[in-house]
């Protein structure tokens, strides 16, 4: 007869089905699954017993470690083919603590990856800062649960390999503005609005100076915008303008910054027959999967919409510059 804990696991074979009786298969997945999981990790586990105590089992610890002591089995059964007596004591106790134990078990994994990961990103911060674009802080241990989500530079992408190789997909990387390793757009490119173009008999526009920016990298440098009306331009900014980058060939929109910005409000007003410098910012990341993670070297183009109030928007003409390797 089969006792309330499964006195014997062939009694589970012979079709006992008494309460709390653990058929073999359960037996195999619940049980094994902790008993070979209290070697190392294990050891630290049930050395804290409040990891798996509870007030209606407080003995549940030293039981684990008694049962644990006669289950050494890795097959499953005996030599002559019975599982160990003592396997059948144990499912009571597995049912009630696998899930928790694996649960414990699984949140030491994480802050182990964790604390691994913590360690390279404050590396980087420190070495190398323009790598990191986004990152969990390395500061905050709580609530650190994988995968973590690492945006970098769209230059960055020995750092993406690096932390690919270590913590596979244990983390989830942007470079720029595509998933890497797939080199693939993780949602819908966001166009530049669509708006009418500049009217050249009101403004003209151009570079502050020639433009030539590293690929990968952003470029602070200037837009000059001359006033040919007979009344005020008033441009609103977050303090510069930000460039979308075009393929003039294909007639496309293929990259542009995709880092974090500040918005402040800042108007900048040009009065009729004057020309301003507004800050300008330009980004290579490329949006374009078949480009890579940055804009390639070679010659391209940047448009800027111009948000201007009471007039609305308007689209620079392509203004061209010069990406280098």
């Amino acid at each position: 007869m089969c006792d309330a804990i499964g006195s014997d696991v062939d009694d589970a074979r012979h079709g006992c089905s008494a309460p709390g009786s653990v058929h073999r298969g359960t037996v195999r997945s619940a049980l094994w699954g902790v008993v070979e999981n209290l070697d190392g990790e294990g050891d630290a586990l049930l050395a804290d017993e409040d990891a798996v105590g509870t007030a209606d089992q407080p003995d549940l610890v030293p039981r684990l470690r008694t049962e644990r002591a006669s289950c050494r089995d890795p097959v499953g059964h005996g030599a002559d083919g019975r599982w160990p007596t003592a396997l059948c004591r144990i499912p009571a106790i597995a049912s009630v603590t696998a899930d928790h134990l694996m649960a414990r078990l699984g949140y030491r994994r994480e802050m182990a990856t964790w604390d691994d990961l913590k360690v390279v990103l404050s590396r980087l911060r420190e070495q190398d800062p323009g790598a990191l674009a986004g990152y969990p802080d390395p500061r905050v241990d709580r609530d650190r649960h994988p995968p973590f989500g690492i945006r970098l530079a769209p230059w960055a992408t020995d750092v993406a390999a690096d932390l690919d190789t270590r913590f596979g997909a244990d983390v989830e990387l942007l470079v720029g503005a595509l998933d890497y390793p797939s080199c693939t757009l993780p949602s819908p490119v966001r166009h530049p609005p669509s708006v009418p173009d500049l009217d050249p008999t009101e403004m003209n526009v151009a570079l502050d100076g020639p433009l030539i920016v590293r690929s990968g990298h952003s470029e602070s440098h200037g837009l000059l915008i001359e006033n040919l009306s007979v009344v005020e331009v008033q441009i609103a900014t977050n303090g510069h303008v930000t460039a979308d980058v075009v393929d003039l060939s294909a007639g496309r929109f293929v990259g542009g910054f995709t880092g974090a910005q500040h918005l402040p409000s800042v108007m900048f007003r040009v009065t009729p027959g004057t020309t301003q410098r507004i800050p300008l910012l330009v980004g290579t990341a490329s949006f374009v999967p078949a480009l890579g993670y940055a804009i390639p070297p070679g010659r391209w183009a940047l448009q800027v919409t111009l948000t201007m109030a009471e007039r609305g928007s308007c689209r620079t003409p392509p203004l061209p510059f010069t990406v280098t390797g």
